[in-house]
């Protein structure tokens, strides 16, 4: 593209650029501080323009207003010229021939890839983005090749950024270009695999496996099987080795496959047969395998000879009787003695001289002679004589044979045939009436291959890297079972210059011709029910196809039974895939606009059709409006159904539809929902990274108050409140503030004061925002507002009643059908019930939540994603699953990055210290804790001296600055609510007597608002801080206390108690007690359970776990003592 564009511009003086077209992504111009949407003609000529040659303006014209003449053509083209020029306020490109594009006019396809930062070619999104140009075939398929070679550009460069950073050993950033790749390609194995190598070398064995689980659950949400080599990967990276990239080379046993499969009962039909002295008609369709089969059957046995009938047989008679006794007199070397035979053969044979002349031909003396010859070969070895293909035989020769297999006298001779079961009509007479005689001729049908065989088939081939016997399903599908479609196919999949994992099913070239015969044999009258059925594939049925081709019922079913008896169809569908696809090139490109729009009017009213695929004909009939209007309702389908990846890509198909209805503010409206949709998908990041595009496109007041609206979201979700709350207020100041605006800036006020601590405004401007959103009566907002009193009650410090309503807006969520609004609840209902400490449930809801955003399709990105994956390690560690926590917590590192705001991203790095503390790798802990960053609250500052202390404590240098530290940060904060606030972490510091007294004081509170597993938490740590003050009061205090503890097991207890320790603090309270027999079950127990957790560890892990944490040490040689 680039030479190109260089060697156009070369008679140009150098110029600065003042318009800028954006292609790459939603069509729009730029020029001097003003900016729009481009028309869908513009779009077009602008990018032929700029990807291709100069084009001289009658060519450029022909391929834009094919349907005109060249005049005509050329003068709508300088149309667009003068209309975009004026608009813009700047000359797009010079007249004449050829036409260019003038220096001053830059093009984002043009700009070198090479100079682009990793940054900017994350945000380059597709060619012309949103535009179908049906009505357009030649530009289109040039549209189809342009995107394809630019998204090969776009993946190769970030693959080279890729490959770049990963020579460079950043194995984390070599990752990102990867993911993006993904997010547009999610099918896209290789990449995932180069992703679970990347993981691997930087040494995560873990998150590499959990990489091939994403691939798993995103192929199987396609309904696919991931490829046999993303196994091997699996199993190689399990085995700690590299894998290595196979090569691959067309093997010969794909040109004629090694065995038969499928055809034991013909076979055994043919031999029967043969031992009843009768002959047999081996009949099928084309490629169904007849000739291949005899010639098996024929390898099997001595003194068969085969001859094919050829097409052109037909036309002289006698053609194929010439063809077999010369066969027979050659390769047996016959002498013929008899006179009078060889006189009657030299009417079809010149061996034996020349015809006699002016005589009459007698069918049976001919016969006759043929017969005497056959005799002749006996002596000489033959033993049976095989006819390929008879369906293209004269007449004259059928009746010979028919005679001749019948003959008493070659009754040492067999004979058998082959025949498609189209023929001629004379020749379908004759073959019926010798099939009546069942003492004469028998007939074996062959059938299509099953699933099973082609299984066998494929396993047969023994090239399970890239032809696996899991293809023989689809194969089946795709090719109908013919055996000779299905290894053309199979062939054409081998020689796709492709990994394994990106070939697809396609049509080979070798076979259209068979296809095409077979559908001119559709009546004239059942072609139009053979198009509509291929447009609307998976969608017809015999009631829908009656209402496109408007017949009646009873011609419905005279032209259902003609194509079954043509073999185009099996019932109401096509015989398999191949077909349709072949009558879908069939159809007349004049009439598809028609049949669409008959096809988009008959489903219209069909609940059985969604709106998206009632979208799909009303695009293919350039019908915009409709086909926009439907695709938003799928797009809102989609979200309620949780399916955000499908929402998105359905909104920018709307937005598409709606340009080229050239209705620029329902398009500003798709494209803004789908800005919206990204702050769950990926994250409030992603979502700042799309405004400056979406900005640029608002041109109404109304519009621009959205984006303000999106930002100030964004920015809350970050954390950065204060902005936050100036964006909300400035959208509560515009002059175009409606209704529905007004409750969503006063939502986001209201979260982002609750975030600062100012609960009192927040509960005002909750109550403000509930009223206001009950008086517009928009029950998407009401349901979001039950959200947002969950998040007000957390920050008010009433967890108890936070956990209640957040139960109750899950099923308010549900209840609506909304499951992307009730994933989202669960998410926060998980935290809740991790800082009420009922760890247990909140395991359970953790699983479901991160299945539920697979099913989303969240990214990577996704923050809400990346807190959901630290809540399942932390409560998975709290079981002693640490595999899963493991797993969960490298998942979360790849979403919450260097990307990810500061607090959920200091959640993961706290989350993943403590597990290697609890592991007993201090040195890892320490490499995933850097120096805190800005912005924290006070209890994260709190909870991250503590993860320093503990890893000082256990690399045996105590840190007591980082305690203290911990006891100054509360005692300038006392007044945070008990969820802002970390009062387990600070108990660990501070004289005893003023923790245990703070520590009883909690417990009561947390009883009070039903925050019971934090109480219990209290209880295990003023267990501990009662060891440090000596006298009998205190340890009776101690005793009392862990008697009303009890089974530590039994009920709900923080995370951030690890259970073993529990148990210890137990046994030691035991001990001082005097109770030796109550401090050894306590030990047994927390011995018990370290063992059992040791088991789900991988050996390298297993040793420091069980001898490096200080806790399962004094467990473990208590029981060695």
């Amino acid at each position: 593209m680039d030479a190109r564009r260089k060697g156009r511009s070369k008679a140009w003086p150098a110029q600065a650029v003042q318009l800028r077209f954006t292609l790459l992504g939603v069509p729009t111009w730029r020029c001097e501080g003003r900016h729009a949407f481009l028309d869908s003609q513009d779009a077009a000529w602008i990018a032929r323009l700029a990807l291709d040659v100069a084009k001289e303006q009658s060519a450029l014209a022909r391929l834009l207003w094919p349907h005109k003449d060249v005049e005509h053509a050329v003068g709508s083209l300088k149309h667009r010229f003068t209309s975009l020029r004026k608009t813009s306020g700047h000359p797009v490109c010079v007249g004449g021939d050829p036409v260019q594009l003038l220096p001053s006019v830059s093009v984002d396809v043009n700009d070198s890839l090479d100079e682009l930062s990793l940054e900017e070619l994350l945000g380059r999104g597709d060619l012309l983005a949103g535009l179908s140009y049906a009505a357009l075939p030649d530009f289109q398929r040039w549209l189809d090749r342009q995107r394809q070679q630019w998204r090969h550009r776009l993946f190769g460069a970030l693959n080279s950024h890729s490959a770049r950073l990963q020579h460079e050993g950043r194995y984390a950033e070599a990752r990102t270009p990867l993911e993006r790749v993904l997010m547009l390609e999610p099918t896209l194995e290789p990449a995932w695999l180069r992703l679970m190598r990347l993981h691997f070398l930087q040494g995560n064995r873990t998150a590499a496996i959990d990489t091939f689980d994403r691939l798993q659950h995103q192929m199987a949400a396609l309904g696919l099987q991931v490829h046999p080599e993303a196994l091997e990967l699996l199993r190689l990276v399990q085995r700690e080795t590299v894998p290595a990239l196979r090569p691959g080379s067309l093997p010969p046993v794909l040109e004629r496959p090694p065995t038969l499969v499928g055809r034991e009962r013909q076979l055994q039909a043919m031999e029967r047969a043969w031992r009843q002295g009768l002959a047999f008609l081996l009949r099928g369709e084309p490629g169904i395998g007849k000739t291949r089969l005899i010639q098996d059957f024929a390898q099997s046995r001595s003194g068969i000879l085969i001859v094919e009938a050829r097409p052109g047989d037909e036309q002289s008679a006698c053609s194929l009787l010439k063809r077999v006794l010369r066969t027979v007199l050659q390769e047996y070397a016959v002498t013929l003695g008899n006179e009078l035979v060889r006189h009657q053969l030299s009417r079809l044979l010149d061996e034996f001289g020349p015809p006699p002349i002016g005589t009459t031909i007698r069918e049976e003396a001919l016969w006759e002679a043929g017969e005497y010859l056959l005799l002749a070969a006996v002596p000489t070895g033959l033993k049976a004589l095989l006819i390929d293909n008879l369906h293209f035989a004269d007449l004259s020769s059928v009746k010979a044979l028919r005679w001749l297999s019948a003959s008493k006298e070659l009754g040492a001779v067999s004979f058998g045939f082959t025949a498609r079961e189209e023929q001629s009509l004379e020749l379908h007479a004759l073959v019926d009436a010798w099939l009546t005689d069942p003492k004469r001729l028998i007939a074996v049908d062959l059938t299509p291959l099953n699933v099973d065989d082609l299984a066998q088939l494929i396993a047969d081939l023994n090239l399970p890297e890239r032809l696996p016997t899991s293809l023989a399903s689809a194969l089946r599908a795709h090719t109908g079972g013919i055996p000779y479609i299905s290894i053309e196919t199979l062939i054409d999949l081998w020689q796709q210059e492709a990994e394994p994992s990106q070939m697809r099913l396609s049509m080979p070239a070798s076979i259209v011709s068979l296809l095409q015969m077979q559908l001119r044999a559709v009546p004239t009258d059942c072609a139009e029910l053979v198009w509509a059925a291929a447009l609307m594939g998976g969608d017809f049925t015999a009631a829908r196809a009656a209402a496109v081709a408007g017949l009646a019922s009873t011609a419905l079913g005279e032209g259902l039974q003609a194509l079954e008896r043509c073999r185009v169809f099996a019932g109401p569908r096509f015989r398999h895939d191949l077909l349709r696809e072949c009558a879908l090139m069939d159809v007349p490109g004049a009439l598809r606009p028609l049949l669409h729009v008959r096809i988009a009017e008959a489903l219209k009213d069909d609940p059985g059709i969604p709106p998206g695929r009632l979208a799909h004909y009303w695009e293919a009939a350039k019908c915009w409006a409709p086909a926009a209007r439907c695709l938003l309702a799928a797009a809102a389908a989609a979200r309620m159904a949780g399916q955000l990846q499908a929402h998105q890509t359905l909104l920018e198909r709307a937005a598409g539809c709606w340009q080229q209805a050239a209705d620029a503010d329902s398009a500003f409206d798709a494209w803004c929902r789908r800005t919206g949709g990204t702050l769950v998908l990926s994250g409030p990041k992603a979502l700042l990274a799309e405004l400056p595009q979406l900005r640029a496109l608002a041109v109404r007041p109304g519009q621009q108050l959205r984006v303000m609206l999106l930002q100030a979201d964004a920015l809350v979700h970050l954390g950065d409140n204060d902005e936050a709350l100036s964006v909300a207020d400035a959208v509560l100041r515009h002059p175009a503030l409606d209704v529905v605006s007004e409750v969503e800036a006063k939502v986001v006020r209201t979260t982002a004061l609750a975030q600062s601590g100012r609960i009192a405004e927040a509960l005002r401007a909750q109550e403000d925002a509930e009223e206001l959103a009950v008086r517009g009566g928009d029950a998407e907002q009401v349901l979001r507002l039950t959200h947002l009193g969950v998040v007000v009650l957390f920050h008010n410090g009433c967890i108890g009643q936070a956990v209640a309503a957040a139960r109750k807006s899950a099923e308010l969520a549900r209840a609506a059908g909304d499951l992307t609004e009730a994933v989202q609840v669960d998410g926060n209902l998980c935290t809740l019930l991790m800082v009420c400490g009922e760890t247990g449930e909140a395991y359970s809801l953790a699983r479901s939540v991160r299945r539920q955003h697979d099913t989303m399709g969240s990214s990577t990105n996704s923050h809400t994603r990346g807190l959901n994956l630290v809540a399942l390690s932390n409560s998975a560690a709290w079981h002693g699953h640490f595999d899963e926590a493991l797993a969960a917590l490298a998942a979360a590192a790849v979403v919450l990055g260097e990307q990810a705001a500061p607090q959920p991203r200091a959640v993961m790095c706290m989350s993943s210290a403590y597990l290697w503390l609890t592991l007993g790798d201090s040195r890892k802990a320490a490499e995933v804790l850097p120096s805190a960053p800005d912005g924290l609250n006070p209890g994260l500052q709190m909870r991250w001296h503590w993860v320093q202390a503990r890893v000082a404590a256990l690399e045996g240098r105590p840190d007591d600055a980082a305690l203290e530290a911990i006891g100054r940060i509360q005692a300038a904060h006392p007044d945070l609510s008990h969820g802002q606030s970390a009062w387990l972490e600070w108990s660990w510091q501070g004289q005893a007597q003023v923790v245990v007294v703070t520590l009883r004081e909690l417990r009561r509170q947390a009883v009070r608002v039903g925050v019971l597993g934090f109480a219990r938490a209290t209880m295990v740590r003023e267990l501990d801080r009662l060891a440090d003050i000596d006298g009998s009061e205190a340890l009776q205090a101690a005793v009392d206390l862990a008697s009303e503890l009890g089974d530590i097991g039994a009920s709900s207890l923080s995370f951030q108690i690890y259970v073993p320790h529990a148990w210890l603090i137990l046994a030691r309270v035991w001990q001082r007690a005097g109770e030796p027999g109550r401090a050894a079950h306590a030990r047994a127990q927390g011995r018990a359970w370290v063992l059992q957790a040791a088991r789900r560890l991988p050996a390298d892990l297993r040793r420091s776990f069980l001898r490096c944490n200080p806790v399962n040490r004094d467990l473990l040689d208590e029981a060695d003592a």
